[in-house]
């Protein structure tokens, strides 16, 4: 995707059907929407799940749940972001930033997806039935696509920025828990 955006100010015809869809809806609710990914309630969520984790003496949740969103974050905005440079063109936005913003990935996107990712794969890995998985599941991903609606609604990124964002939570987040099951000693019980 960021092949395709290189360089680019504009969204691509399926931004424009998809964002022109979300922009019909109420500016309050979108206000609304967008703070679900704020990074201050990110980060205290964060903050409870490495408690919780460290609670219940699950080092490996711990770290991941630490690692997954500082190693995304800085991927995003350090790498991705300037190597993509995708920027957000809307009048809007350029009138509350007083320039382009970087857009691709979204920097927003990328902590509250880091938090879907670790938490959708501690649900996937758990001993809970199929069905209660689904439906957790389903919900923290209902969470984040609301919030990318947010996103989107409030001019901020293109919903492709926000999906990219988080193919990026997903593969920082896989690829920190296969190293941390290779680093830290398997546990006796689950």
């Amino acid at each position: 995707m960021g092949l395709a955006f290189h360089n680019k100010n504009t969204g691509t015809a399926f931004d424009d059907s998809v964002d022109g869809w979300i922009r019909k809806g109420s500016p309050r609710l979108m206000n609304d929407l967008v703070h679900l990914a704020d990074p201050p309630l990110v980060a205290v969520l964060f903050t409870i799940v490495i408690a919780v984790a460290c609670m219940r003496r699950r080092w490996d949740v711990a770290v991941l749940a630490f690692v997954s969103p500082v190693a995304a974050t800085l991927l995003v905005e350090e790498v991705l972001k300037p190597w993509i440079h995708r920027t957000q063109s809307d009048p809007y936005v350029v009138h509350a930033f007083g320039y382009e913003p970087l857009a691709f990935p979204s920097g927003h996107e990328t902590g509250i997806g880091s938090l879907v990712a670790v938490l959708g794969l501690l649900v996937i890995t758990s001993r809970w039935s199929k069905a209660r998985r689904a439906y957790v599941l389903t919900a923290i991903l209902l969470v984040d696509a609301i919030a990318a609606i947010g996103l989107v609604g409030r001019y901020y990124h293109y919903i492709t920025d926000t999906v990219g964002a988080f193919l990026v939570c997903v593969a920082v987040t896989l690829t920190a828990a296969l190293l941390i099951d290779a680093a830290m000693p398997r546990r006796a019980s689950a």
